[in-house]
């Protein structure tokens, strides 16, 4: 009796604890693309990264919407709607893990942008207006900037309110595309 009981609760951990204590991740492609896993069951709703957040640096704002207008990556069909991330979507890419896991293994996926102190440090724009109090500002308009680092106790931070102006060219970008559907075909007629 005890070892059908044990033989039940193992069964029962593996079906209902392990989903439940999986960790999500960003897979990499090992094509430039990042693919948030965390809706494989439905692939319409997956999310997919570029990496290198290099791509676009040097870029004003407007250059870099442009750029991302016109990306393409050689046969990778999977999405072709990027675009510059949004607040939404670096909140629900922070949320990839738990507070408790820190934003390392996030950090770690994308290329870093400098060095900073000896330490990697990303530093990218993503599509959120930031309002300038000073209705004169020659720097206007602005756009926020995301921030990985490494913090004093060598534990990395995520920071995600920063303004910058839209001519500034020393970061990089945060871009991000959902999953295309794939194409349905037209359907077509049978002569009899």
């Amino acid at each position: 009796m005890k070892k059908y009981l044990s033989s039940f609760l193992l069964f029962c951990f593996l079906i209902i604890g392990v989903p439940v204590f999986s960790i999500a991740a960003l897979i990499d492609l090992g094509n430039g693309v990042l693919q948030d896993d965390r809706n494989t069951e439905n692939s319409y709703d997956d999310q997919y990264w570029i990496q290198d957040l290099n791509l676009f640096k040097n870029m004003t704002y407007n250059e870099q919407i442009a750029a991302i207008a016109n990306l393409t990556i050689t046969g990778f069909t999977s999405a072709t709607n990027w675009r510059m991330a949004t607040y939404s979507d670096l909140v629900n890419l922070e949320s990839l893990y738990p507070m408790w896991s820190n934003t390392s293994t996030i950090a770690d996926a994308f290329t870093p942008t400098e060095t900073f102190g000896g330490h990697p440090y990303w530093s990218a724009r993503y599509d959120r207006e930031f309002y300038s109090s000073n209705p004169s500002d020659p720097n206007a308009p602005y756009h926020y900037e995301a921030n990985i680092w490494l913090n004093s106790d060598l534990i990395y931070s995520w920071g995600l309110n920063v303004g910058i102006s839209d001519s500034i060219i020393s970061v990089g970008a945060f871009v991000t595309a959902n999953a295309s559907p794939a194409p349905v075909p037209e359907p077509t007629s049978m002569l009899i």
